[in-house]
């Protein structure tokens, strides 16, 4: 596991308050592994990937409630989207509202829905043999496990079900 590297004030994450909000920094220590491409993966890379992810969701499903506050959820992520809809566009405003109410039908249990990376796509994962790393974790959201697979396998080239049959 990579740690944060201090900042030269001896901090992990450094804040800084400006005009347009405010913005938080931290380093880590570099990473082992290799960036790799789905069509170059084994099968035993693609296993690797998905055992990943669904170990961080177990560790995730562990963290204290706290660890939510200030991520979005789909909920507010479709309320923000539909507030920045012009008046006009009707049908993306129906759609938004249909989408809602479908997402207030679904279970919020906590073996189906919290915590998730949001970006596990592998431009976020590093692989180094066996070992699996994960990068990236500011857009983590409230949501449904699921989702975190559909996210991860936006990597596929659209059409390509080759890829897609090998997952």
């Amino acid at each position: 596991m990579v740690k944060p590297v201090p900042s030269i004030k001896g901090n992990d994450i450094e804040v800084a308050e400006t005009d347009i909000g405010t913005f938080y920094a931290v380093v880590f220590e570099a990473m082992e592994g290799d960036h790799l491409d789905l069509e170059e993966m084994t099968e035993r890379q693609v296993y690797l990937w998905g055992k990943a992810l669904g170990n961080l969701h177990e560790h995730l499903k562990q963290l204290p409630e706290g660890f939510r506050v200030n991520r979005p959820s789909l909920k507010e992520r479709l309320i923000a989207a539909k507030d920045i809809l012009p008046k006009q566009e009707l049908a993306a405003h129906r759609e938004c509202d249909r989408l809602l109410e479908w997402a207030d039908g679904l279970s919020l249990s906590k073996e189906h829905y919290g915590l998730i990376h949001y970006d596990f796509e592998l431009d976020n994962v590093m692989f180094d043999h066996e070992i699996i790393g994960k990068l990236d974790f500011d857009d983590s959201s409230v949501h449904w496990y699921a989702a975190d697979i559909v996210y991860a396998l936006r990597d596929g080239k659209s059409g390509d079900q080759n890829i897609y049959r090998r997952l």
